[in-house]
């Protein structure tokens, strides 16, 4: 939707590469800073920051209008914390291993770990389907310009773009504050309970 955003609202695509370059900067960046914020706050706190982050960064982004400066800021705003929301799901679904190992048996590191790029390859499917039907149901399409695209497309567009994110998130940061408990203070707790089991079947 960003190269979408700079063709058809800002009119200037151009300025979509000052966009890549920043979000490849940004992206290292929260990257480097993970294993300094993981020390300093837990994975459940960095999670639910990094949360509120992407949603200021998704309100300011829906207000900037057809400002460049404004658009280039919000958008790398929203995707600063992207990075360290993904390392913090990567290793809670990492830290599953030993949990399933605890309540099952056995451990299942090849079938924990290829959950993550099942959903990422059907999360890709489904959001290159919504955007494609999107495009065409506001006239973003060949022959199309920033100045043919109604006020209607254009508040539907920012719908689509903007609002159902943001819910979407919201629905996701609920259902992980319910459901995700395998804190790193549990983990080390199931950790330590395997070891003397292994250390029982061994004596």
């Amino acid at each position: 939707f960003n190269l979408y955003y700079f063709i058809y609202v800002l009119g200037d695509a151009k300025q979509f590469s000052f966009l890549g370059v920043i979000n490849v900067i940004i992206g290292l960046l929260a990257v480097a800073l993970f294993p300094t914020l993981t020390m300093k706050f837990s994975r459940r706190r960095l999670f639910f920051g990094s949360v509120s982050v992407m949603l200021v960064g998704i309100i300011l982004y829906a207000l900037a209008g057809t400002s460049v400066i404004m658009t280039l800021f919000a958008a790398g705003l929203f995707a600063l914390p992207q990075p360290l929301i993904f390392l913090v799901v990567l290793m809670t679904i990492t830290d599953t291993v030993e949990y399933g190992q605890l309540k099952l048996g056995h451990r299942d590191e090849a079938l924990v770990l290829c959950v993550r790029p099942l959903v990422d390859k059907l999360a890709g499917a489904v959001t290159g389907g919504l955007i494609g039907i999107t495009a065409i149901w506001v006239g973003m399409t060949s022959g199309a310009t920033a100045a043919t695209i109604t006020p209607e497309n254009l508040f539907n567009f920012k719908l689509v773009m903007f609002a159902a994110p943001f819910m979407l998130i919201l629905i996701g940061t609920v259902i992980y504050r319910a459901k995700v408990t395998l804190t790193e203070a549990e983990h080390a707790r199931i950790v330590e309970e395997l070891e003397d089991k292994w250390h029982e079947m061994n004596q």
